[in-house]
């Protein structure tokens, strides 16, 4: 089995693709399975610091199990949203993400209610890191358009 694995990054994925697939219909073999298994994920990363390995895989595998009120709330998370930001795969994710539940208005809404919830700091660091985000938060609605 060890020569039919290749290792990314330290995530393991298949060589071929026949024998990922072949392992999927044995083991997943209904669209619920795989949801299922997608939600079992879901669960894991959640409970995680927020990292970019979390912040690669919750949003994704949220959007996969169909847990739409789940990746809302995931990709508004000022911290995710920022580490999306970035880097252009993160950027182009969370406009995605975002169509997928229920569009750009939505998110500017509920991004100006998580800005005002965020408490603001007083030392120089956090002014920094306010403007930062304020930053991305421009870039990313420029780009939405």
């Amino acid at each position: 089995l060890d020569d039919n694995l290749i290792n990314r990054n330290g995530i393991l994925n298949f060589f071929h693709d026949h024998l990922r697939q072949a392992v999927e219909a044995r083991y997943l073999p209904s669209a619920e399975d795989k949801r299922l298994k997608y939600l079992e994920l879901a669960d894991y990363f959640s409970k995680r610091e927020i990292d970019d390995r979390v912040v690669d895989e919750l949003p994704f595998l949220l959007s996969k199990a169909g847990e739409m009120d789940r990746l809302r709330t995931t990709i508004t998370n000022l911290r995710i949203f920022q580490r999306m930001m970035k880097s252009l795969e993160g950027t182009f994710n969370l406009m995605k993400y975002w169509q997928q539940v229920g569009g750009y208005e939505r998110a500017e809404a509920d991004y100006l209610k998580a800005l005002s919830e965020e408490p603001q700091g007083t030392s120089d660091r956090d002014k920094e890191d306010r403007a930062a985000l304020l930053r991305s938060m421009a870039a990313f609605f420029v780009k939405a358009g």
